[in-house]
């Protein structure tokens, strides 16, 4: 009579409760990594790495990418034909929703039996939904605040309201002095405001992270890289100016790059 081989014996280290590394909800998401709890902070020239990065991106699918931006740009174009505050709030909300797509996009791009495809722009419409459609009305909604609380403290309740209302001209405000502390009233609250909208579609995509904390977990992402985020801002001015100096044309490389290198700097900062 033969003994019954001995099984093996459980690896220790493994909890058997333990939560699995893995999206398997996601097959798409393969190879992301896990996101980590404190985002880590890089060195001042990783922020051209980022940019390099999105170029690589961009070159693997040029054509597409290219595709994806026209498309972007007259969806953008036709609902700002409504020249109305609720149209500029809905841009804001479908951003967020194209950003969180293409983030997919990107990861798809860097897996070998993947790639890009124009139907990534609207992923978000279907991956993420409401996560994302919170994170855009809470971008929209503090981006209005700031705007309406800026030049109201700076220029007054008539002149601030009817500048942002009724569109009245710049040039026939009387004091421009007030016009130039508005802007900069402006420049320094909208900092923390892209902050956490920065990688909050991302994060709400790629890791399922609920918008409350995704906003929180953006803004702390970048607060521990403001070096590197200068080196990418500098980077991304000079390739500005090309772009212009291409009579617009140059967008379309540059735009789907910006894009890109988000991803990029995302799974820097972020992922293991």
């Amino acid at each position: 009579m033969s003994t019954p081989e001995p099984t093996p014996e459980a690896d220790e280290t493994q909890n058997p409760y333990e939560a699995p590394q893995a999206r398997v909800d996601d097959p798409g998401l393969e190879g992301l990594g896990e996101l980590l709890e404190t985002p880590r902070a890089l060195e001042f020239m990783r922020g051209l790495g980022w940019l390099a990065g999105g170029w690589e991106l961009f070159a693997r699918a040029p054509a597409t990418w290219i595709g994806i931006v026209i498309l972007w740009m007259v969806i953008i174009g036709l609902i700002l034909l409504g020249q109305s505050l609720v149209a500029n709030l809905v841009v804001g909300l479908v951003n967020t929703l194209f950003m969180g797509g293409l983030m997919y996009g990107c990861h798809a791009l860097t897996q070998e039996r993947d790639g890009l495809g124009v139907e990534h722009l609207f992923a978000g419409l279907l991956r993420r939904f409401l996560s994302l459609a919170l994170i855009g009305l809470a971008g929209s909604a503090a981006s209005a605040a700031v705007l309406f609380g800026s030049f109201i403290a700076a220029l007054g309740l008539p002149t601030g309201f009817n500048i942002l209302i009724h569109g009245e001209a710049v040039a026939m405000m009387p004091d421009p002095v007030r016009l130039l502390l508005a802007v900069l009233m402006i420049s320094a609250l909208m900092m923390p405001v892209m902050m956490a909208l920065w990688f909050a579609p991302a994060l709400a995509v790629l890791h399922d992270v609920p918008p409350g904390l995704a906003l929180g977990l953006s803004f702390r992402g970048c607060l521990r890289n403001l070096m590197p985020f200068l080196a990418y801002g500098l980077g991304g001015a000079a390739l500005t100016v090309l772009a212009v100096l291409t009579l617009g044309l140059g967008w379309l490389v540059l735009w789907p790059v910006l894009i890109a290198s988000t991803y990029v700097a995302y799974r820097n900062i972020f992922t293991e």
